[in-house]
């Protein structure tokens, strides 16, 4: 009988620390998007001028099977903490505005799943960020994402993109 009172209460500490690493993320997580909102509404160019800056269009960075296998890595090692929703959609892109795809895939390949950092291959990272691209309307053509590629230079979500999504969404 004992044993089956010592049982839940590890199983407890267990869901509590995971509770307060999780508290943790969400507040580093929510000063950072905050803080990219704060930008973006100080230098106000999104609401005056949407056309301001990047003017080519965005380019196809992966394959639409990447992005199948990507849905397949998300539902298995992401879906348990992040939603779709919380991926893709005018929040998300303009929180991303003006950051590269590197930066994402580096973000989420250094930091995902959260219980264990850089738990997956280097294709599986790259798989889920073409994933999120396809979540966010990127067009799937060309050539598979690849972390060799220079992947910093390519804006995840040029102004000029963005414009479209504001003037579409209610």
């Amino acid at each position: 009988m004992r044993t089956g009172h010592i049982f839940p209460k590890l199983r407890s500490r267990r869901r509590i620390a995971c509770l307060r690493l999780a508290k943790m993320k969400l507040v580093r997580g929510s000063a950072l998007i905050g803080l990219a909102l704060a930008a973006g509404s100080a230098c106000g160019t999104f609401a005056q001028n949407p056309g301001a800056g990047v003017t080519s269009t965005p380019r196809a960075l992966y394959t639409d099977e990447q992005g199948d296998r990507g849905a397949v890595v998300f539902g298995a090692a992401c879906a348990g903490c992040h939603s779709e929703g919380e991926l893709s959609g005018r929040l998300f892109q303009i929180g991303w505005q003006g950051k590269s795809v590197g930066a994402l895939f580096t973000l989420i390949r250094t930091t995902m799943p959260f219980d264990r950092p850089a738990l997956l291959q280097e294709h599986e990272y790259a798989d889920v960020t073409a994933y999120i691209l396809r979540l966010n309307g990127r067009p799937a053509r060309g050539d598979e994402l690849q972390s060799s590629q220079p992947l910093e230079q390519v804006e995840l979500f040029p102004a000029s993109g963005l414009a479209g999504s504001a003037t579409s969404d209610p």
